[in-house]
């Protein structure tokens, strides 16, 4: 099943649009949703130790989030701090 993320009215859609389109698989979208819920903006997070925390708190291969970020064409920070939600459901059209 493939759930999508719809775009906050702060949100310009083609960034919503190019960060769907990167998250192709269930397990890109499973890495992206434990990611973003899991970071926090009122926290000063570098991005090497996200990433150690969050390899250590999920079973998913935290590795992916690079390929996910290049093909979407978004920074790290960029992509945790995009303001969309998570459409969960049902099935994208797409």
């Amino acid at each position: 099943m493939r759930y999508r993320l719809i775009a906050d009215k702060r949100c310009p859609q083609a960034l919503c649009d190019r960060l769907n389109d990167a998250l192709d698989t269930s397990q890109a979208r499973r890495l992206y949703h434990a990611a973003k819920s899991t970071y926090r903006f009122n926290r000063d997070h570098s991005e090497t130790a996200f990433r150690a925390f969050l390899k250590k708190s999920t079973c998913l291969p935290v590795e992916d989030l690079d390929d996910i970020l290049e093909r979407s064409g978004l920074g790290f920070h960029e992509a945790m701090l995009l303001p969309v939600y998570f459409d969960m459901t049902g099935r994208a059209t797409t």
